[in-house]
């Protein structure tokens, strides 16, 4: 099947603020919540994300729902002011645009920080309260459990929205309209969505949406707030319809003193100042050899009252062995967070997400690229091998807890299969 091409990408082309506007009952939530959010997108540092795409496709006039086409995996490297692309378990990012990896459907740039610096750093938004909502925003996405979430939408105009859409060999600037909604009690974001507005005629396309959902992320030693999930879609007039589901995990420091290097002159970093201490180079993160068993015993006890990002710890329970000798000595610490935690009111229990990512022994530090197997040491729990979905997330184990309320202890199994970065 012959896909066509198209690229949500952001440009950011208006360094000026949008003009302040009265705003109904909202006004002082909202103006403390640019606030921190503005603070947050200063203070991230730069970091790396392995990028997993489902691509669904429709083509036009068919009657059908949207097919699976690929799986489109990617390093992403976020530097405040440019993404760059590299293949997974790759280190030299050297591609500014995801098309460089697939020569066809559709692909997006721009999702980390773009829209973000364009409603809360250059303030381009004309915001419209709406309020508490109840649930969940949207009926899916992160779990809200015990949190309170408002909403406001927002409208930017074509002047200063910075949204270039590319279909094919046509691409235009368009507007931007959609919601954010708030954890009042934090201030972080938790959704954001935009669909493209004043879409020219010429570009043949009668919507483009964008959804992200976000939560808390340990980055070296500290928790930022980074999208976890997202969706992208464009609908042509003709009736043909992309979508690509994104997940992002593995997300980590990025440091210029790394192995990582550019081959795009636009993208550089400030030299240090005369006399500044060269930072220590960062650990190097090794890959994991495919098929190896492994089971990580759990540290952090885990119940339904903990929020999406807590910091997990576990540690490899036995000694993992690949041609007779001891690649992973038991007791090494592995590191991770919680994913996901959503409450099941009709299966009478919660769904869990567990992300790990590195492996850190004596000698080295791997990357946590496995599958999970199976779980022991609760009766209550499950794992789900597939993770829900068609697309399972290395280094994600998705559990299925029975009860209104559930502890898991330390000493808690997740029996893992590891698997090629790339894969």
């Amino acid at each position: 099947m012959k896909l066509r091409a198209g690229v949500l990408a952001l440009v950011l082309i208006s360094p000026h603020a949008g003009h302040a506007q009265e705003l109904p009952p909202g006004t002082i939530l909202l103006s403390t919540v640019k606030r921190h959010l503005k603070k947050e997108i200063a203070t991230l540092p730069n970091y790396t994300c392995l990028e997993t795409a489902q691509r669904l496709h429709k083509a036009p006039g068919a009657r059908n729902v949207l097919k699976p086409v690929d799986v489109l995996r990617l390093e992403v490297l976020n530097t405040g002011h440019h993404e760059m692309y590299a293949a997974p378990g790759e280190t030299d990012f050297r591609e500014d645009s995801p098309f460089a990896f697939s020569v066809s459907g559709l692909a997006a740039s721009g999702l980390f920080g773009g829209f973000v610096q364009t409603l809360f750093v250059q303030d381009n938004g004309a915001f419209t309260f709406r309020g508490e909502e109840k649930g969940q925003p949207g009926g899916d996405g992160v779990a809200q459990v015990g949190r309170r979430i408002v909403r406001w939408d927002y409208r930017v105009p074509l002047l200063t929205s910075g949204w270039h859409l590319q279909v094919a060999n046509a691409g235009d600037f368009v507007a931007m309209k959609g919601s954010i909604w708030v954890d009042e009690e934090s201030l972080d974001l938790v959704r954001l969505t935009v669909h493209a507005d004043d879409i020219p005629g010429a570009l043949e396309v009668s919507d483009a949406t964008i959804i992200l959902d976000y939560a808390r992320t340990r980055i070296g030693e500290v928790d930022v707030l980074l999208p976890q999930t997202g969706e992208v879609s464009m609908l042509h007039t003709s009736g043909e319809m992309s979508r690509n589901i994104l997940e992002y995990t593995h997300c980590r420091s990025f440091q210029a003193k790394s192995t990582m290097s550019f081959a795009v002159s636009s993208v550089s970093f400030d030299p240090p100042a005369a006399g500044t201490p060269a930072p220590p180079a960062p650990p190097k993160v090794l890959p994991l050899p495919g098929g190896l068993p492994l089971t990580v015993r759990l540290q952090t006890k885990i119940t339904e009252k903990q929020s999406v990002g807590t910091f997990l710890e576990g540690t490899v329970a036995a000694d993992v062995m690949e041609r007779n000798k001891v690649l992973i000595p038991a007791g090494a610490r592995v590191t991770g967070r919680l994913r996901r935690l959503d409450r099941n009111q009709q299966s009478d229990g919660y769904t869990l997400a567990m992300e790990f990512t590195e492996i850190v022994t004596e000698q080295n530090t791997y990357r946590f690229y496995a599958d999970i197997q199976s779980v022991a040491g609760d009766p209550t729990a499950e794992a789900i091998p597939d993770g829900l979905s068609t697309r399972p997330l290395p280094g994600v184990g998705f559990l299925f807890v029975r009860g209104p309320r559930f502890t898991l202890q330390p000493g808690f199994r997740l029996i893992w299969k590891t698997r090629p970065p790339a894969r």
